[in-house]
């Protein structure tokens, strides 16, 4: 008798759960607006790009991204702050920035702590700041 209860909770469990899935409205690419990945004022926040840099007046990345992107530098606590790469190349912290022209520089790209550490892996939760410079291909 035990066992004849547990099939028919079970039994239950599943219409319930089907039911409910059934109920939720679908969702089309007719309906649901495209993802652009760009801020609500209409540029990349996660990007500084050409035509940006050439508007900015820093001799290096350092005074360049603290002039337009002041929240790529801010430090998530002691442990967590975010590290520079040029190039796909990890050059280490903030204090790396200052050693790269800002002639050089084609594109920074900033990741958060948490796509960061999903595309590099663990050590990476302050963040990454990517600078691509001109040299590279």
């Amino acid at each position: 008798m035990g066992l004849t209860r547990y099939a028919v909770a079970m039994g239950f469990g599943l219409v319930l759960v089907g039911s409910l899935a059934c109920a939720r409205p679908q969702v089309t690419t007719e309906s649901r607006p495209a993802s652009t990945g760009r801020s609500r004022a209409g540029t990349r926040s996660d990007v500084l790009g050409v035509d940006e840099l050439r508007r900015a007046s820093g001799r290096n990345a350092l005074e360049i991204i603290q002039q337009l992107r002041p929240l790529y530098l801010r430090s998530r606590g002691p442990l967590h702050t975010p590290t520079v790469f040029v190039d796909l190349m990890r050059r280490g912290g903030i204090d790396e920035l200052r050693a790269i022209p800002a002639s050089s520089i084609a594109e920074v790209r900033y990741l958060d702590g948490r796509d960061a550490t999903q595309r590099f892996g663990s050590g990476y939760s302050g963040g990454i700041i990517h600078i691509s410079t001109t040299r590279s291909p």
